[in-house]
């Protein structure tokens, strides 16, 4: 067994075992959060299926304001995971308590990074993967899609965690080349708090409820010209979008 499927099988065991050997009090403070998460989750479906069948309802263009603002979203969701990534690289890759382990084992340096690597991923990525598998339900239900779509959209999700990954991870890295310091982290955690301000401040610049106002625009070509921008097609919250759009329309030769 080589030592990336070593490492893995290790994590699965720790992640088992701290659900088998729980007391009480923390089988109480658990199922309390998780009953807490259930109702916040109910509450973002709700949002989200009332928002998605207004907006489709839209005479004529319904399905082309859905597509915006799923861009609008997926770009957001972008942003924000490549920061996450960035910030729990440095705990994960360089400031872990079992990285002194690890390096005295004979793991190859690749096999501890590509572990440290998927690991990052895991805890950068999980909340907002709920979010949007929640998002895609209530879009599926709006849609009336059937399973297929959702295994397929999964597909695309999967490598568009992973570039985000990528980019922050390699960020970390660079970071690291040239400022090889734990003041670094801690900067980055306070850069994070602002960095998220920033993303929700994007998001809202965008003014996504323009999307349904087309009356209160000054004429038809000032709404089509917010329909087309921000487009970031050289972007995978692009990618994402369109080949979601595509499978909504079953148009899998362009998917």
């Amino acid at each position: 067994m080589n030592g990336l499927a070593l490492f893995l099988k290790l994590r699965k065991r720790i992640f088992l075992n701290r659900f088998r050997f729980m007391g009480r009090h923390e089988l109480y403070k658990g199922f309390f959060f998780s009953l807490l998460g259930l109702i916040f989750l109910g509450a973002f479906y709700g949002v989200f299926w009332r928002a998605f069948v207004y907006i489709r309802g839209v005479p004529l263009i319904g399905s082309v304001l859905l597509t915006k603002l799923l861009a609008m979203v997926f770009l957001t969701f972008w942003v924000i995971l490549i920061f996450s990534n960035i910030v729990t690289s440095f705990s994960a890759i360089y400031f872990s308590d079992d990285l002194s382990l690890l390096l005295s084992m004979p793991f190859s340096f690749r096999s501890i990074f590509s572990a440290k690597f998927i690991e990052t991923t895991f805890y950068s990525s999980w909340m907002i993967t709920i979010v949007f598998a929640v998002l895609i339900l209530a879009y599926g239900m709006v849609y009336h899609l059937t399973l297929p779509f959702y295994f397929l959209v999964l597909f695309l999700f999967i490598p568009f965690l992973f570039l985000a990954s990528g980019v922050g991870v390699l960020f970390s890295l660079f970071l690291m080349r040239f400022f090889p310091s734990r003041q670094t982290r801690d900067a980055l955690i306070i850069i994070g708090v602002l960095f998220s301000g920033t993303a929700y401040l994007i998001f809202r610049l965008l003014q996504p409820e323009k999307l349904v106002q087309a009356d209160v625009m000054d004429s038809i070509f000032a709404y089509l010209t917010t329909l087309k921008a921000p487009t970031a097609f050289y972007l995978p919250s692009y990618w994402l979008t369109r080949g979601i759009a595509y499978l909504t329309r079953t148009r899998i030769a362009d998917f």
